[in-house]
């Protein structure tokens, strides 16, 4: 396995453990503020996020189940933590306005989610994603 992996597996775990941590507790001190809830909702799209990526890499490592149904999975988490820290930031703020809400919305509504049918096919391995476009190869390590 090699060393940049095994880094980024140790901190997907710590990510892990810190965001169900941070949800526990900020669940414990009560859901009755509309803070709390959306703190929890923030900590559990990371948590979320963290927990596919971890899967991810690991699948992709022992090369067994399907990458791409994760990397969607990841993806679309990765994807609602913007909107869930908008609404975060925008409560402990105190903004009033609708803008947060609507613009949180819709973000939500249209996450990117790569597919296993998608026209750019993508080689998934542990250390790397590459994406094959026309007649260019990108590669993202």
């Amino acid at each position: 396995m090699p060393d940049l992996l095994r880094l980024d597996i140790g901190a997907l775990c710590l990510c892990v453990v810190l965001s169900t941590t941070l949800m526990l507790v900020v669940g414990g001190a009560g859901l009755g503020k509309s803070l709390n809830r959306r703190f929890l909702l923030v900590a559990a799209a990371e948590s979320a996020w963290a927990v596919t990526s971890l899967i991810l890499k690991l699948v992709l490592w022992f090369k067994a189940g399907d990458g791409h149904l994760l990397l969607a999975r990841s993806t679309l988490s990765f994807s609602l933590r913007g909107p869930a820290l908008l609404l975060f930031t925008a409560r402990y703020l105190g903004v009033d306005s609708p803008w947060p809400m609507g613009v949180a919305a819709a973000a939500t509504a249209a996450p990117p989610i790569p597919s296993a049918t998608s026209r750019h096919p993508f080689r998934a391995r542990p250390s790397a994603l590459s994406f094959r476009l026309r007649s260019c190869t990108v590669s993202m390590r």
